[in-house]
């Protein structure tokens, strides 16, 4: 199991899987997306291979099809067929975020990885409403987080302290440069031999920059942020897990510019603004909503400072950007089980039509 081990591959959290593996069936894990097709690596070699028609049809989503990262059973064919992927193997850790198009859907970004690398650049991109929901993102993955913050060489040294104090409630904070090297040291610690980490953020904050400098040398294209809009520039169009010489593995992705969350429970948002549900504990009544209830500790917090009322901003705008969603949800589900229905009942009259004819 050398080179499986080499991809990231647990044995002994597989181990149950290795024992019923049949014989007419390889192990590969899921390197790259390109729309419809995945490539993926096993011990020997890498194929290009589809999820296999009985996959697609027993899909309930988009959560039930490969990403990548994904540890999956791949058929063993001739030469030159194209190999089917029959089976994705229980998830460590899954990222995704709700599909822009089709908002009651879910858009996968990654699977299987140890940590989360939020990137955002100190001269543009830093927006704390938006690290709060990444911060949601992380805790639902179940991955651990961290946040790197990039291009500290395009604003003043003295500007740096403020902006770092303004995020450092989201995660635990990394100044880095791909270009000066600043901080390169720190963010190697913390990608182990064996472990697979994932960068995410905006277009043009500089992943392709920092995975460069990891490499130690330019494979990916990178581009700055426009001026003329602050918004970053693709340069990364699909994802795909890259070896490191240090012997980790990193998956780069397409910049996001909305981040939608996706199945969101209560308990994880409480979790992201952990210092609300510190005060929260200490309110007169057990569901006290913060807003102006009789000793609520929240409200007092804030009203003295030890709190930040944007923090609680934050926290209700997602909360009931969830429950919006959840209604939606619930109704889309209705109308596809009325449809389903209806198909069934019109099935059923053909087929009572066939007979009496």
């Amino acid at each position: 199991m050398t080179s499986l081990k080499l991809l990231g591959f647990d044995a002994t959290f597989y181990a149950s899987v290795l024992s019923t593996l049949e014989s007419d069936r390889v192990l590969a894990r899921v390197t790259e997306q390109q729309k419809g097709l995945f490539k993926v690596t096993g011990e020997s070699q890498e194929w290009w291979a589809e999820p296999s028609g009985r996959l697609m049809f027993e899909a309930r989503g988009a959560e039930d099809l490969p990403v990548v990262g994904d540890w999956v059973q791949v058929s063993v064919g001739g030469p030159n067929d194209r190999l089917q992927i029959l089976a994705i193997l229980p998830r460590k850790t899954l990222i995704a975020r709700r599909a822009i198009s089709q908002d009651h859907e879910a858009q996968l970004l990654a699977a299987n990885v140890d940590h989360i690398f939020v990137v955002s650049s100190l001269n543009y991109d830093l927006n704390p409403k938006r690290l709060d929901r990444y911060r949601a993102l992380v805790r639902q993955a179940g991955a651990a987080g961290t946040l790197l913050l990039t291009k500290s060489d395009l604003i003043a040294e003295d500007a740096i302290p403020p902006l770092m104090a303004s995020v450092a409630h989201s995660f635990p904070v990394l100044v880095v440069s791909g270009i000066s090297g600043q901080g390169m040291e720190a963010l190697r610690e913390k990608l182990p031999s064996g472990s697979t980490a994932v960068f995410i953020g905006s277009s043009g904050v500089g992943k392709s920059t920092l995975l460069n400098a990891l490499l130690g040398e330019e494979r990916q294209d990178t581009a700055g942020i426009r001026e003329s809009d602050s918004r970053g520039r693709h340069t990364t169009s699909s994802r795909s897990l890259i070896a490191l010489p240090s012997g980790a593995l990193l998956i780069d992705t397409p910049g996001i510019r909305e981040l939608g969350l996706w199945n969101l429970d209560e308990e994880t948002l409480q979790e992201s603004f952990d210092e609300l549900e510190g005060w929260g504990g200490r309110c007169r009544y057990r569901d006290c909503q913060h807003e102006s209830e009789p000793g609520c500790a929240v409200q007092e917090a804030i009203q003295k400072g030890q709190l930040n009322a944007e923090r609680l901003a934050s926290y209700r705008k997602l909360q009931k950007e969830q429950a919006f969603y959840e209604r939606r949800q619930d109704k889309v589900k209705m109308i596809e089980e009325k449809n389903r229905w209806k198909s069934i009942h019109k099935a059923m009259r053909r087929d009572r039509k066939n007979r009496e004819n």
